[in-house]
């Protein structure tokens, strides 16, 4: 029973949890289990995904998406409208099923409210199958 991203379905985001956002905490990066979800735990034993390899994938994302949303925050504090158009286009992207490990910009995207601040929409798995 191993989670299909393109099952509408199917939210992988409602059997996945991205853990922690921190990047001083020894869990940066980690994945695990939402809600106790079967589906969510043989995907993460089946394909790995609680590896070394991707661990350090996530937490290589979630830096870059930090770096994206500080330079949002700071072009808009210092009033730069064209350096935040390009922020915030770059967070649709990343947030989108085009963008390489999408759930997990999404989940930073929600923990920092993106959508309620700067209005950018933010899908959910099935709705980017």
């Amino acid at each position: 029973m191993l989670i299909d991203p393109t099952d509408e379905n199917i939210d992988p985001e409602e059997h996945l949890d991205f853990l922690n956002y921190e990047i001083f905490d020894k869990d940066y990066g980690s994945i695990g289990v939402k809600n106790n979800s079967r589906y969510g735990r043989e995907t993460i034993n089946v394909i790995g995904l609680d590896n070394r390899y991707n661990t350090m994938r996530r937490r290589e994302h979630l830096e870059d998406m930090r770096t994206v949303f500080g330079v949002l925050l700071l072009a808009r504090d210092q009033e730069e409208p064209v350096i935040v158009q390009a922020m915030l286009s770059q967070i649709r992207l990343m947030v989108s099923a085009k963008g390489k490990l999408a759930a997990v910009a999404r989940a930073y995207a929600r923990k920092e409210q993106i959508d309620v601040n700067f209005g950018i929409p933010i899908p959910t798995g099935w709705e980017c199958a």
